[in-house]
């Protein structure tokens, strides 16, 4: 009888070994987020948590100066990458300049995106 019983624990513990396992890669399944996408979210919670109309323009200032910064840097990036030499070994860095300064053309995108929710949130 203490083989049986052995037996099963040996599998149970198994089972459960494989069930924890498993599951513990199941939060970063769930909660892997771009980061524009958690820009998104936290922005989001941002305007709908505001109450008053000075938090909305706090908040509405703040916004519009972050893309203006961020609009502003992209554009200084194009102009480094657009000074690269065409055929040179460099164009790998004129590729990284380009895409940097794409991400942040996204990421203002977003910002002026929470600009007009905001917007419509404060006429309602």
């Amino acid at each position: 009888m203490n083989q049986k019983f052995g037996m099963r624990s040996i599998r149970f513990w198994r089972i459960v070994s494989g069930l924890v396992l498993a599951l513990s890669f199941f939060p970063f399944a769930v909660v892997s987020f771009s980061a524009e996408e958690e820009a998104r979210l936290i922005e989001k919670a941002l305007v709908e948590s505001l109450s008053t109309p000075e938090q909305k323009e706090v908040v509405r200032k703040y916004l519009q100066g972050l893309a203006k910064r961020k609009r502003g840097e992209a554009n200084h990036l194009r102009e480094l990458a657009a000074e690269e030499p065409k055929l040179s070994s460099e164009s790998n860095r004129k590729r990284k300049l380009l895409n940097m300064a794409d991400q942040l053309d996204r990421e203002a995108a977003i910002h002026e995106e929470t600009l007009r929710n905001l917007a419509t949130l404060s006429t309602n």
